[in-house]
């Protein structure tokens, strides 16, 4: 009763002895009191609420549930797939070098024998994080003088990594579950040289210093193809490790997610 005052407002309607009463509050008007001695047939009025934004969680709610449906290749999925399958090399150290899957009509620079794009990059400060302090963030959808981004003139792959509900009820019929990081997962791909020229950054240690240009030189985070290019390295580590057994093979090929 301490919160009537709060949608009450100024209006009250009576009508004749034993018949309602109507009150102006917030939400509109109300209709209350006897109704008994009404000559007309009581008015039966149905009304229906739809809260569209509920519908949608309860529609996102089950589609997360759902298995994902088995999905084919796109014809630029499987020019990815060959193109990493055809051009990837294995490094020294044993790292994969990879190239960039760029699409042949996206320019984005000027000339098409001026193959550079230069990546806007800041800092992320988080103070309370006990690994990692402080991220580099950077930026390959800033559109070019050429109205083109780096991430416009490259083709995405297909999404290899698995779903977390499937891994989550592959690791209920185990007695022990095991979690890992693999560190620095994306940076422990290479790029070739033919295609580092593309991940250009400046950088200088304070506003006095001259400016420096640098080539990222592995595979890098905000970079369209980045997810593809990591995930199927580490598929692909995985069916060259000849000591390896077959389950082993499996588990980094169906529980790893990124």
């Amino acid at each position: 009763m301490d919160e009537m005052d709060k949608f009450l407002l100024h209006g009250l309607r009576k009508g004749e002895r034993g018949t309602p009463m109507a009150q102006n509050i917030l939400f509109g008007w109300v209709l209350f009191g006897n109704a008994a001695n009404l000559e007309s047939p009581p008015v039966n009025i149905s009304t229906l609420h739809s809260d569209l934004h509920l519908t949608q969680l309860i529609h996102k709610f089950w589609e997360l549930e759902e298995l994902a449906a088995r999905k084919f290749f796109s014809p630029e999925e499987s020019m990815c797939e060959k193109l990493y399958d055809d051009t990837t090399e294995r490094a020294s150290d044993g790292r994969f070098i990879v190239r960039l899957p760029l699409k042949k009509n996206v320019l984005i620079a000027e000339t098409t024998t001026d193959k550079l794009y230069y990546m806007p990059h800041h800092a992320v400060v988080k103070t309370t994080s006990q690994a990692t302090k402080l991220r580099v963030v950077f930026n390959a959808s800033m559109k070019s003088t050429y109205a083109n981004s780096l991430n416009d003139a490259l083709m995405l792959g297909p999404q290899l990594k698995q779903d977390l509900f499937s891994i989550l009820v592959r690791l209920r019929i185990h007695l022990f579950g095991i979690i890992a990081d693999i560190e620095k997962m994306y940076r422990q791909v290479y790029v070739a040289k033919e295609d580092s020229d593309y991940q250009r950054i400046v950088w200088r240690s304070n506003p006095a210093d001259p400016v420096h240009h640098y080539r990222l030189l592995r595979v890098t985070y905000g970079v369209a193809a980045a997810s593809h290019l990591a995930v199927k390295s580490l598929h692909r580590a995985a069916l060259n490790a000849s000591n390896a057994s077959k389950e082993v093979i499996e588990v980094i090929r169906s529980s790893f997610f990124s």
